[in-house]
């Protein structure tokens, strides 16, 4: 099926509209541009095309807002597609989920009443999005777009985000909302996010499915926007000079070397793309403008003497974190009920072990059946037998190894990542019987 081309330049000039709002600090302009997100959204999710919208403009939550210290509106877009979700579905819970998200609710209630802590809005949003967001996800039955649709538009979203963000920081207003960190002879950005290895999760993440569809896909014109769309995700993970960004992109492009060389026939394929590589190799090693950039990450794997380092302090507070699970019974039980709190001051850097001190040891159960429901209907068992288990394990790791160094918990990808993997298994699991 072709990409639906009116929500897609529609949600590119709405992108832009909303830059030269921020740039122009106009706050009847920024409003006006995210009323216009919202109707968007709201239209695409009652249309059944809420995930490719969703995903493009991910990357720009950060500045969906009239101030930086303000509720981002991609939440409350989150919000408005749970209610028309639930209206569409008539109110039919799927059970599972349902069942894991009151277990969740009582224990987190029960966490905060002997904390003493009140409800915030991002508590509230996760508990609703954790009843809810099984229901978004299920018009995937009826949806007008296939996995395609989904990789190039939040390709096009990160992209252009980053991009955006490269050239706009020159302007004060809009500059509040972009994050450059220069030390000695390394410069690095993060597009909109605050944080690189956000930034980079994302691009992995795009490029995982790109990857993916580029074995799958037999139009030549479809092939070809996608290696294309590889190469500027690849120029936007350097820019962030993220070590995470070059592990897992590597890992990403061996799983699929390999995939490509097992794949029975297509030999036009297998030879178009291992010259493209060759080329996109060369260009890269030589061109001028990855040259400072693969000095960047030169000078910060080189740096690394030991552990501590290499993970840029990570390992001590993943230890800090452990002492005060395993320290504090109330904690190691029932965790703190999803409040924001930090030890120390710093962040876990690691989803999984924000999910035990959030959750503790009698919610992280539950929330792994929750997943587990979520992810209801795809089978790795048939996928291997159909031999894409390489093909999953691309989109997999792009989504989900970052968040072994950063908190996912708290934002909004924790749910939407989860829903761009689950897309990608289905198209994999049921694509010869469509």
């Amino acid at each position: 099926m072709p990409i639906n081309k009116k929500y897609l330049f529609g949600s590119i000039g709405m992108v832009l509209a909303l830059c030269v709002a921020q740039v122009l600090g106009s706050t009847p302009l920024i409003l006006l541009c995210l009323a216009a997100f919202l109707v968007l959204v709201g239209w695409s999710c009652s249309k059944n095309y809420t995930l490719p919208i969703l995903l493009f403009f991910l990357p720009w939550s950060p500045i969906l807002r009239t101030s930086p210290t303000g509720y981002s509106f991609f939440t409350f877009a989150l919000v408005l597609v749970c209610g028309i979700s639930v209206l569409k579905k008539r109110f039919r819970f799927p059970k599972y989920p349902l069942v894991a998200g009151i277990l969740l609710l009582f224990l987190t209630l029960l966490s905060k009443v002997i904390d003493g802590q009140s409800l915030a809005f991002s508590y509230i949003a996760f508990m609703m999005l954790i009843v809810i967001f099984p229901i978004v996800k299920g018009e995937w039955p009826v949806r007008k777009y296939d996995f395609f649709h989904i990789a190039v538009f939040f390709s096009l979203g990160v992209a252009i985000a980053a991009l955006c963000a490269l050239f706009l920081d020159v302007f004060p207003n809009i500059a509040k909302y972009i994050r450059v960190d220069t030390y000695s002879t390394i410069i690095r950005r993060c597009g909109f996010y605050g944080d690189p290895n956000f930034y980079t999760a994302q691009i992995t993440a795009a490029m995982g499915g790109c990857l993916l569809l580029i074995l799958r896909e037999k139009k030549v014109g479809r092939t070809a926007l996608l290696g294309i769309l590889v190469v500027v995700l690849v120029y936007c993970g350097f820019l962030s000079g993220s070590k995470s960004f070059v592990l897992i992109s590597a890992c990403e492009f061996g799983i699929w070397l390999i995939a490509l060389l097992r794949l029975q026939g297509r030999k036009g394929l297998k030879i178009g793309a291992l010259i493209a590589v060759a080329v996109l190799a060369v260009t890269v090693a030589s061109s001028t403008l990855f040259t400072n950039l693969i000095d960047v990450m030169i000078t910060r794997f080189s740096s690394s003497k030991d552990i501590s380092s290499f993970t840029t302090g990570r390992t001590e507070l993943w230890i800090s974190y452990l002492e005060e699970i395993l320290g504090n019974a109330k904690i190691f039980f029932l965790g703190k009920g999803f409040t924001n709190v930090k030890v120390a001051g710093k962040a876990s850097h690691n989803t999984l072990l924000q999910c035990v001190f959030q959750f503790g040891f009698f919610g992280v159960p539950i929330l792994t059946y929750w997943v587990i429901s979520f992810f209801r209907g795809t089978s790795l068992r048939r996928l291997s037998r159909r031999g894409t288990v390489l093909e999953s394990l691309m989109v997999i790791i792009g989504a989900f190894l970052p968040w072994m160094a950063i908190d996912a918990l708290f934002f909004d990808e924790f749910f939407l990542l989860q829903w761009y993997v689950f897309s990608a298994l289905q198209q994999l699991q049921y694509q010869d019987e469509t």
